[in-house]
């Protein structure tokens, strides 16, 4: 019953809305007709008006023509024109006289505005309503006119009725049809067809009894709208509508339409719910993870919407099995970058797919120039699971150019690796795609079958999206190993770094520790490595390292482990499962291939390194402890001469310690002011005045007290401290200089040391130049003391600075001369003013009489080179003697005078004493007086 009604219901509604609907279009339908009436009649009038207006034209201009004055008669008789289209033509001048044609009493009413407001392009129409003897306006056209004394006046034209609104008798007598102008709220009526059966009823205005239309005439004759309406003379009423409907025929044949439509919904209502309840059922049973397939039977839309539906389940569930099986291998992938479980997944899941095929991935490996080794993946034979092939670079660009796979036969007697190995699995047909990553080719899948493989087979894009994975995991395994690789090992020499090389210390302590043997850590660094790198760039020092890290790796065992530190330094492992004596024989080995020489870019190198040796566990219990130890003892190695190794001692531990606190407390050395000079005089050996003095730089501590220069010196070099201390010093010196200048203390060389790192800062001549001015010293009295290391390391660089200097004023000497690696030619070369002999020389006049040709050497030399030479360290009578004797010009020492604070020295210089000769007299040599002034 309830499915009745819902059939019936909707029935009843339809057949009112219908009689609603049918209402309505029948009312817009007269409606509409009315108002295209209106429209016609508008536009036949307007044509008209046209019409009239173009023949007024042609009369303007025919009377324009003519020439004569308008007050006058003219040869155009209006009265002839007088034709079916006006009433009547006349013209009035500006001031509204009338000049000619027919004199109506309408005429008067236009005025004289209106006449103003007549442009001589446009055309006026102008209604005029009737007086109380005829009710009925009269339609004017206006037309302006000149003539050729520039009178203007005014051709108004009545159009006549019945060419404007056509013959009454011709309009329809069942409608009504009128025109009005509509001016403000005013509405002026202008014709009526047929006045008499003009309907005043209520109804006559409803839609479906009148029609209007607007005739829009202010552009084109300046004039209100004109509206025509269109009435039926006989109206239209609902009652004939609702006649229609309340008939017996169509109630009867309502009800019967509602009775089979009713009949026809219960039937197909019963078609229809039953294959819906199954689709239903069906759906539910997909979400909930049930796929099984849906019946319907017959041959109707629901038996195709059935099909439908069970193929997209099945399309559903396989979907799923994909996504699952991807979220698997991706998780596989994410968990793990395992190249072989994931090809194991993927050809897992394409066995599904294809249960007949064997599948077998590979892996492109090792390359060489003609082949590469690949390892395949098989599938689906039980005695080849993982196999290695090697692949000739043809057969490898052969599978590159197959793009998104290609169908092949494979046979036994085939040139390719993968061909054969398929046709040995026995089938007849495979497909091959290869894998790209980034557009390189890094694996290959291959399908093989039985049967004839289809180009166009619905598995292939799953085929290719699961060879993606394959692609993905071995990029990652890839880039996993170059991460390892450059985490671990060193990018120049490919030797172990930092990292590594505490995984190995911790591995060689556990084998330690179970051989009860003591494992060894070797801390390597080269000597003078940085002068490699300041002469012959670092490309030169880069091969070097390269070399000495080959060098060390062929000398040790497969068992002991060789990494770069960092820098220069290197760190070797020396195992524990050997004795000592081995050991010892690994270091001389060692130290005898780092000194061999090495050629590098026509450069032939002679190298040496020192070397520090901790011990696991007597001189450490970690790695930290153990590679800190080694470094304390290389130190020592360098300290004692390098080209040598020391071991670890507590000793060499608390000496590590204290450097350690010097350098903390060296940083704030100059921001705490300790840093003070003391001055050393430089007395000449004829006059025995003072000529000169050498600033000293000292340090007093509060906490280390005072530190020996040669204690903190070498720490600041290392640090890059040396750099601020060396302008600290020169600044210093040459303030104090110039206070002695100016108290009248004579004028008086002042030395200062500069370190080669000072020496080499690129705003080193800027600062000096600074320092003068600042300072106010003349630069003629400052000299600049250099070692012979600086002077020889980049020459063309050093050559350029020191004549920089020497361009100042500033004299320049080199210190500590004969201990170095010198190149006496380019001392004939280098602006170079004095030497001085460094005390390990000067000693030998009083220790070692087999030495005593050097000295005479330099000083020999120094003379004939036209150098000032002074003997430094002279400390008793005898050696002031001996340098007298061979014409040394100046000394400098503890026989004189030891380093004075300023206030010491000051006092000095103000009691202007001269030194005493010794009381020792030996016979002199000849003083050679053959020096010039540079």
């Amino acid at each position: 019953m309830l499915l009745f009604i819902a059939a019936v219901i909707p029935a009843m509604l339809m057949t009112l809305l219908s009689n609603k609907k049918v209402n309505e279009l029948v009312t817009n339908y007269e409606h509409q007709s009315l108002v295209e009436k209106s429209r016609n009649y508008a536009l036949s009038t307007f044509s008209n008006i046209a019409f009239a207006r173009s023949r007024l034209k042609d009369l303007s201009k025919e009377t324009n023509a003519s020439g004569i004055d308008t007050m006058q008669e003219t040869s155009i008789n209006f009265s002839s024109q007088k034709t079916l289209i006006f009433r009547s033509i006349t013209e009035v001048s500006s001031n509204g006289v009338i000049l000619k044609g027919d004199i109506k009493k309408q005429i008067s009413k236009v005025n004289l505005q209106q006449l103003e407001n007549v442009d001589s392009n446009k055309m006026r129409l102008i209604v005029l309503s009737g007086d109380t003897h005829n009710k009925t306006s009269s339609i004017n056209l206006i037309q302006r006119q000149s003539s050729n004394k520039s009178a203007i006046s005014f051709l108004i034209a009545e159009l006549e009725p019945n060419f404007l609104w056509g013959d009454t008798r011709d309009y329809p007598s069942d409608f009504n049809i009128c025109a009005y102008q509509l001016s403000n709220t005013l509405r002026t009526k202008l014709f009526c067809s047929n006045e008499k059966n003009i309907s005043n009823t209520p109804l006559a205005s409803s839609p479906l009894n009148n029609g209007a239309w607007e005739l829009f005439l202010r552009g084109e004759f300046g004039e209100d709208p004109w509206v025509f309406e269109v009435n039926r003379v006989v109206p239209i009423t609902q009652s004939h509508l609702k006649e229609f409907v309340g008939s017996k025929a169509y109630i009867s044949i309502a009800i019967l339409s509602l009775l089979i439509i009713g009949l026809l919904s219960l039937i197909q209502i019963r078609k229809t719910m039953i294959p819906l309840e199954t689709l239903v059922k069906g759906t539910k049973k997909i979400a909930l993870g049930d796929f099984s397939q849906v019946k319907v039977s017959g041959s109707s839309e629901f038996s195709e919407l059935a099909d439908a539906f069970n193929h997209m389940s099945s399309h559903i569930k396989h979907q799923l099995n994909t996504l699952e099986s991807f979220s698997n291998i991706d998780r596989e992938i994410v968990s793990k970058i395992d190249v072989e479980q994931v090809s194991h997944l993927v050809i897992e899941r394409m066995r599904l797919l294809e249960p007949d095929a064997i599948f077998c991935i590979g892996h492109l490996e090792e390359k060489s120039s003609s082949e590469l080794q690949c390892k395949c993946t098989i599938s689906g034979h039980a005695a080849l699971s993982d196999i290695r092939l090697s692949m000739t670079a043809k057969e490898v660009d052969t599978i590159k150019r197959y793009n998104d796979g290609r169908i092949k036969q494979p046979s036994l007697t085939s040139a390719f690796a993968h061909e054969t190995l398929m046709a040995e699995l026995g089938v007849n047909h495979m497909w091959v795609l290869p894998i790209f990553w980034q557009g390189e080719i890094c694996a290959f899948l291959a399908m093989g079958s039985k049967k004839n493989l289809d180009a166009n087979s619905k598995y292939w894009p799953e085929f290719r999206e699961l060879a993606g994975r394959v692609a993905i995991v071995i990029s990652a395994h890839a880039r996993e190993q170059k991460l390892l690789l450059e985490a671990q090992y060193d990018n120049l020499t490919g030797l172990p770094n930092r990292i590594l090389l505490q995984d190995r210390l911790k591995i060689a302590m556990e084998h330690a520790d179970r051989d009860n043997n003591p494992m060894w850590v070797v801390f390597i660094d080269l000597d003078h490595f940085k002068v490699v790198n300041d002469s012959m760039g670092h490309s030169v020092g880069d091969a070097l390292l390269t070399e000495i890290g080959k060098r060390l790796q062929a000398e040790v065992r497969e068992s002991d482990t060789v990494a770069r530190f960092g820098g220069d330094e290197f760190v070797i492992v020396l195992a524990s499962n050997v004795d000592e004596n081995i050991k010892l024989n690994i270091l001389n080995r060692l130290m005898t291939s780092i000194s061999a020489p090495i050629k590098i870019s026509n450069h032939e190198l002679i190298n040496t390194c020192s070397m520090g040796i901790s011990t696991y566990p007597n001189d450490g219990t970690n790695p930290e402890t153990l590679i800190k130890n080694a470094d304390i003892a290389m130190y020592r190695a360098k300290e004692v001469g390098r080209n040598n190794y020391q071991f670890f001692t507590q000793a060499l531990n608390d000496k590590a310690a204290e450097r350690m606190e010097i350098i903390s407390l060296l940083h704030k050395a100059i921001e705490n002011n300790e840093f003070e000079l003391h001055y050393q005089p430089k007395v000449d050996l004829e006059t025995f005045a003072i000529v000169g003095l050498e600033a000293l730089i000292r340090w007093n501590n509060p906490t280390l007290g005072n530190v020996a220069p040669a204690k903190f010196i070498p720490i600041a070099e290392e640090i890059g401290l040396i750099a601020t201390i060396g302008e600290w010093v020169l600044r210093t010196a040459c303030t104090q200089l110039a206070e002695w200048q100016k108290s009248g203390f004579g004028k008086r060389l002042m030395s200062v040391n500069v370190s080669a790192k000072q020496f080499h800062l690129d705003n080193f001549v800027e600062t000096i130049k600074s320092v003068l001015i600042e300072t106010g010293t003349k630069a003629e009295y400052l000299e600049l003391e250099l070692t012979e290391t600086l002077l020889m390391n980049n020459t063309t660089n050093t050559l350029k600075t020191l004549l920089e200097i020497k361009e100042l004023g500033i004299q320049l000497s080199i210190d500590d001369f004969g201990t170095g690696y010198s190149n006496l030619s380019y001392l004939n070369t280098l602006p170079i003013d004095a030497l001085k002999i460094d005390k390990s020389f000067t000693d030998t006049i009083t220790s070692n009489t087999k030495k005593l040709p050097i000295v005479d050497t330099i000083i020999d030399l120094a003379k004939n080179l036209n150098l000032k030479v002074i003997a430094e360290g002279v400390e008793s009578a005898y050696q002031v003697e001996y340098l007298i004797a061979h014409a040394c010009d100046q000394i400098q020492g503890y026989y004189f005078s030891k380093p004075l604070s300023v206030e010491d020295i000051t006092k000095m210089l103000v009691s202007d004493k001269n030194f005493k000769e010794p009381k020792l007299k030996l016979v002199k040599a000849p003083r050679k007086n053959t020096r010039t002034e540079k």
